[in-house]
């Protein structure tokens, strides 16, 4: 007779430690293999502390290397596991610099011993005959499910492919993640005996489309495929990931995580254990060695996180540590792309110069160099060439890219704000209409759509979008921005003036807000303090938005003051620019020379057929007097009304409204 202890009280947890899982209210949970054996290894020494390298080495074995993070992720995953407890005991206790150490003392549960070694021998016995049954049947199955041809070698329970984990919501922006968590699923996957995978570059063309499981699985020649996806919010990923059997089309699990995003390597390593406890498959893992390119891409991954936030001092952050991912690995494409997007926002959106611009394409260049079939270089290289007021080469650029990857969601947003800017609003509408019905999460795509839709003066359909948008991302400058432009162009200046408020109050820097918000002081009457606004503004390092705001005081001078200043000089110095503002400039500019009248009606034609105005514009800026004035103002006026008339009109054909 031998007897051996099943069950411990712990707290209000019953621990069954042969079946590895707990109990409360009469509800029985598995417990992942090593996070139980963590749990045990407390449970034998209640109340002393034990070494981080002790519980190391009982949980992981003598021969597995860990790192102190895989043992911090098990007490977190521990910790919450035991939570839900109604005493509200604190189970596990730190000990800083020494280990950890079990606060609850546990208890036999006596009357759960089993104490019939004979009896527990025949059972086994019989599960092994059972099992064994099982495999056999199993085994002919498989070998005659998909009967190969006498060239192949038989399909057997071993062959295994993982299939491209799909990115979803903003994750799309951490390039090359997709790629990097299946690439280290399956190298860790070659560390289990007796499996064999379906190297990366056959499974990639099967990227975010759809595919028939049982006919991938004869033409890959493989049992089963680990597929799964990945989402990103609150510094958290969400990971959902299945095991399938290609022969059967049936799932034989689905599992989530939750993982920080200092752990999200840990992911492939977490695989690997659930795949141990579930098969008796062994697990013969190499020493880790943290490659230089590891290092470079954990940098990389980390400047896309804070190149997401889309601030200036977050972009800043996200530049220093992409400069600091090449300095590890300098021919790394996708840190020479993230560099590249950083720098291009820089020049777009906050106080980049054109030296900015050049190192941007030619960044994306370099990328393009080291590996031409890089969609996300090609989508860089869209944007470095937009800021360099490129548009047509960076259409291409971003056609390319969607060439190589027909569904990639930055490279379809980029080109369709492209299309929208230059007045192409019915490619511009499919386009971002594609992107919504590819990730319906996506805040970007609806975004876009709303700004199409409020620059044909479609309003009524414009307002809800941006409602919805500002009630579930409150705290994104972008919609912020969005929606005070919104009130911009409908000439509701107040409520403009209120958004934009808002929205320096969480970034006091953005600059194209400062602008927003000094002309709706302007146009609502308040010139004194839209002056102080423009003054700040005309201290920025050489801009476009220094020069707007430089011409915008020298008016407000003249107006106010009576003050005269020589505004054929200025028209003659932007003629000879090439900047965002020229025309908008020379337009206002040329209302300050009567004797060229001629001058206005051919800058607001030129506008016009840009699709760089609006009506409430014209009618409210207070700087465009002699404009309104001008005997073709009227026609040229019309001329706006019925050309929004018309896009607006194929854009409800385009959704089959109208």
């Amino acid at each position: 007779m031998q007897k051996r202890i099943q069950f411990i009280q712990l707290g209000d947890w019953l621990l069954d430690c042969e079946q590895q899982r707990i109990q409360k209210d009469n509800n029985w949970q598995d417990v992942p293999l090593l996070t139980f054996k963590l749990l045990m290894a407390l449970v034998e020494e209640p109340n002393r502390v034990i070494s981080t390298d002790q519980l190391m080495k009982t949980v992981w074995g003598e021969k597995q290397v860990v790192s102190d993070e895989n043992l911090q992720q098990r007490v977190r995953m521990l910790r919450k596991l035991l939570k839900n407890d109604t005493t509200q005991f604190e189970y596990i206790g730190t000990v800083r610099g020494k280990g950890y150490r079990l606060l609850v003392l546990p208890n036999l549960v006596n009357s759960k011993v089993n104490t019939n070694s004979f009896l527990s021998f025949k059972v086994h016995f019989k599960l092994i005959i059972f099992f064994f049954v099982i495999f056999i049947a199993l085994s002919f199955g498989y070998s005659t499910q998909i009967a190969p041809s006498n060239n192949n070698p038989k399909i057997t329970l071993n062959r295994i492919a993982v299939m491209p984990f799909i990115q979803k919501g903003v994750l799309r922006d951490f390039e090359g993640l997709d790629d990097e968590i299946t690439l280290k699923i399956i190298e860790n996957l070659k560390y289990l005996s007796g499996i064999e995978v379906t190297p990366f570059n056959e499974v990639k063309e099967y990227q975010n489309i759809y595919y028939d499981t049982v006919k991938l699985g004869n033409k890959l020649k493989i049992a089963f495929i680990i597929t799964g996806e990945i989402a990103y919010k609150n510094e958290l990923f969400y990971i959902s990931y299945s095991l399938i059997d290609t022969l059967n089309n049936t799932t034989i699990f689905d599992k989530t995580l939750e993982v920080p995003f200092s752990e999200i390597f840990d992911l492939p390593q977490l695989i690997i254990e659930e795949l141990v406890e579930r098969f008796n498959n062994k697990h013969y893992p190499k020493t880790i060695v943290k490659k230089e390119k590891d290092q470079a891409y954990r940098l990389y991954l980390k400047g896309q996180q804070h190149y997401l936030k889309y601030n200036k001092i977050d972009n800043q952050f996200a530049e220093d540590l992409y400069r600091k991912s090449l300095a590890i690995s300098p021919a790394f494409p996708l840190a020479l792309c993230g560099l590249s997007n950083a720098l291009s926002q820089k020049v777009h959106q906050y106080d980049g110069d054109l030296s900015m611009a050049e190192e941007a394409l030619r960044l994306a260049n370099s990328a393009i160099a080291l590996q031409s079939d890089l969609a996300q270089a090609y989508k860089a290289k869209g944007f470095a060439l937009d800021i360099n007021e490129q548009d047509s080469k960076a259409i291409k650029a971003y056609q390319k890219a969607l060439n190589l990857e027909p569904n990639n969601i930055g490279a379809l947003l980029n080109k369709a704000v492209l299309h929208w800017e230059i007045g192409n609003y019915i490619s511009a509408y499919i386009l971002v209409k594609k992107v919504i019905r590819l990730d319906p999460l996506d805040f970007f795509g609806y975004l876009l759509k709303a700004q199409i839709l409020a620059g044909a003066n479609d309003f009524n359909r414009a307002k809800p979008i941006f409602d919805k948008l500002i009630n579930h991302n409150p705290q994104s400058m972008i919609i912020a921005q969005g929606r005070a432009q919104f009130y911009f162009d409908q000439g509701q200046y107040r409520l403009a003036i209120d958004a934009t408020k808002k929205l320096l109050n969480m970034m006091p820097t953005y600059t194209s807000a400062q602008l927003l918000l000094a002309d709706s002081l302007l146009f609502s009457g308040s010139w004194l303090e839209a002056n102080n606004h423009y003054m700040a503004l005309s201290k920025l390092e050489s801009s476009w938005e220094a020069n707007y705001a430089k011409l915008r005081l020298k008016l407000i001078k003249s107006n106010r003051a009576g003050e005269a200043f020589d505004a054929l000089s200025l028209y003659k110095k932007e003629q000879q620019k090439d900047e965002q503002t020229t025309n908008i400039n020379t337009l206002l500019l040329a209302c300050y020379l009567p004797e060229k009248h001629y001058l206005i009606a051919n800058k607001l034609n030129y506008l016009i057929d840009q699709d760089r105005v609006n009506i409430k514009w014209l009618e409210n800026d207070p700087h465009l007097k002699l404009l309104r004035k001008h005997k073709q103002f009227k026609k040229l006026k019309e001329k706006i009304i019925k050309n929004k008339l018309a896009i607006r009109k194929k854009l409800l054909n385009n959704d089959g409204l109208h």
